[in-house]
C-alpha cells in the first residue's frame, strides 16, 4: 500500500499538473495581504473561498493525472484492486 501513494505522488509530481493552481493560490494570497489596511474578516472569508477553489482544482488535477490504462496496469500490480478505490 506505501508502494502504491508513493507511486501514485510521485507521478503526481512529475506531471506538473499542481503548479498552475499552486502558484495562483499563492499570487491571490499576496494580492489579498498585499492591501495596507488589511480587514481581518473580509481577508478570511476571501482566503477560505480561495482555498476551497484551488484545492478543488487541484483535488481533480490530482484524480484525472492518470490515464485509465496506466490505471488498470497499477492495479494489477496493487496487492488488491481495493487499494486503488480508496486512493481515488
Amino acid at each position: 500500500m506505501r508502494a502504491l501513494i508513493v507511486y501514485q505522488l510521485k507521478h503526481y509530481i512529475r506531471s506538473y499538473r499542481y503548479f498552475p493552481p499552486l502558484l495562483l493560490y499563492i499570487v491571490s494570497i499576496v494580492f489579498i495581504y498585499g492591501i495596507v489596511p488589511n480587514p481581518v474578516m473580509e481577508s478570511y472569508s476571501l482566503t477560505s473561498a480561495v482555498l476551497f477553489l484551488f484545492s478543488a482544482w487541484l483535488g481533480f488535477s490530482y484524480i484525472d493525472s492518470e490515464h485509465e490504462i496506466q490505471q488498470m496496469i497499477a492495479s494489477s500490480h496493487a496487492a488488491t484492486s481495493l487499494n486503488i478505490i480508496w486512493l481515488k
